[in-house]
């Protein structure tokens, strides 16, 4: 069972299960100073084994996971890489919030499920990779100040908007920063959940 701070200092590991979660590995660019790295953090069983993301380099998710206490994107790239019969399920099923400067990626081809918030104040991503079409099905919040970039000049691949629900602030904005944002329902438009993307 691991606890606490999970530091790669810059390399690559491939780690095994931890308790009824699947493999994960880490990658923090191999130039990079003493400061930069990855954290992964796994809250501990009584806090529902939550996730949280740290630091300026990618963890990759490959397998299926089940923990129950919620995905937090501080800083850096938290990866989605597993999908089983469409559904990517490397997050599990809580609600995944993007903090400051985090990033989602998505690496397969499938649906994501999760409720996804973006905090208020934060300048987060939520890519896939070139290629591939990441489907959002969970609720979607653009908490008040946040500005949310969909895609980037090397995720180049279909973010496709078919939420539960959506809930913009009407002081959150919306960047397309590379590749193809889709909409693929009406709840972009309805009287509920308007949908207003910056001039």
């Amino acid at each position: 069972m691991l606890r606490g701070t999970l530091n790669l200092g810059g390399t690559t590991q491939v780690i095994g299960d931890y308790r009824h979660s699947a493999a994960r590995s880490s990658t923090a660019p191999s130039t990079a100073q003493p400061t930069h790295w990855a954290r992964l953090y796994f809250g501990e069983p009584d806090r529902r084994r939550a996730v949280t993301q740290d630091g300026v380099g990618t963890t990759t998710l490959a397998a299926a996971n089940t923990y129950a206490g919620g995905t937090a994107i501080n800083s850096g790239t938290l990866e989605a890489a597993h999908v089983s019969a469409g559904a990517i399920d490397a997050f599990s099923s809580g609600g995944i919030t993007i903090n400051s400067l985090g990033a989602l990626r998505s690496s397969v081809n499938g649906t994501l499920g999760n409720n996804i918030t973006f905090n208020d104040g934060s300048t987060g991503t939520l890519s896939t990779a070139a290629g591939t079409t990441l489907t959002l099905a969970g609720g979607l919040f653009l908490n008040p100040d946040s500005v949310t970039t969909f895609g980037t000049p090397t995720d180049t691949g279909t973010v496709l908007m078919n939420p539960s629900g959506i809930s913009p602030s009407t002081t959150a904005s919306v960047v397309v920063g590379g590749g193809i944002l889709r909409a693929g329902s009406t709840s972009w438009a309805t009287p509920s959940a308007p949908f207003n993307p910056p001039p």
